[in-house]
This record gives C-alpha cells, structure tokens and sequence, in this order.
C-alpha cells in the first residue's frame, strides 16, 4: 500500500495522511482517490459520499476507463 503523497509527490500538507491500496484494482484506486480529492476541494467542509463526491468519483471513473480503453487500443494495435 502507497501513501498518496508517494503517488502524486510532496503534497505539503502532513496532517492527513491518505492512504490508497494498490493492490485492489481500478475500481478501488479510483473510489479512494477519489475521497482525496474532495477533501482537498471541499476542505472537510463536506462528508464523505455526498452527491458532490459520488459526481467526482463518477468523473474520475469515465476519465480512468477512457484511459484505460485507449490504452488496451494502442496495445493491440502493437500486437498486429
């Protein structure tokens, strides 16, 4: 399991600490990232699970499995 900031560099702020398993797949990576995130806009001065935070997570999915479909494209267009 990495710590964000070892994902995405120093973030500067040290009193929350966020960690994300990678080890669990696209689905789970993207959910707690995506807590991260809405954290980091709202300030905590909104809860976890909210419409905002289930609209962000439902961005982050579309823009990961866009990604991810250009990725598998690429990859089979190499294996021609």
């Amino acid at each position: 399991m990495k710590q964000v900031a070892d994902i995405i560099g120093e973030l500067g702020a040290k009193k929350n600490v966020y960690n994300i398993n990678t080890d669990t797949g696209w689905s789970c990576l993207t959910h707690d990232f995506s807590h991260w995130m809405h954290h980091e806009k709202y300030r905590g001065n909104k809860r976890p699970h909210c419409a905002e935070h289930a609209a962000l997570e439902l961005r982050m999915t579309k823009l990961v499995l866009e990604k991810l479909s250009k990725i598998k494209i690429k990859m089979e267009d190499l294996e021609k």
